[in-house]
């Protein structure tokens, strides 16, 4: 083979090399653009969904500081109510003292008044000093 031909065998494998180097390069750009669009896609989901539950916690801590202040609200009435039942078991404990009070002394009294008619009405001497 005489020079001319080698050279020219060279320059064509060397341009088939570069060609080949060339549509490998193409293809990994073109790879390498559906991942950073895959990549986009995403980080753009990801994104999304951050926002979401962005607004869902904003949501969720408007929802708390109403719940806190009804809680402030109504806490000075369950306090009344707490009190007015403990003076309601004080007024029972004394409504069933004075009524234990109050049967005690009927039943004092009526004793006392049975006592006396049995004796004024009791057949025989009249007491002494009657």
């Amino acid at each position: 083979m005489s020079g001319e031909a080698e050279i020219h065998q060279t320059l064509g494998g060397l341009k088939a090399t570069v060609e080949h180097l060339t549509e490998s390069v193409r293809q990994m750009m073109t790879m390498w653009s559906n991942q950073e669009k895959e990549a986009a896609a995403g980080r753009r989901v990801l994104h999304e969904k951050v926002e979401a539950l962005k607004d869902s916690v904003t949501a969720l801590n408007t929802r708390m500081a109403s719940v806190e202040t009804t809680i402030s609200d109504v806490k000075p009435a369950v306090q009344e109510f707490k009190d007015q039942r403990e003076q309601q078991k004080g007024a029972m404990k004394l409504g069933k003292l004075l009524w234990t009070g109050m049967l005690t002394a009927c039943g004092s009294t009526g004793a006392a008044i049975g006592y006396g008619l049995a004796h004024l009405f009791q057949s025989g001497s009249p007491p002494p000093g009657h």
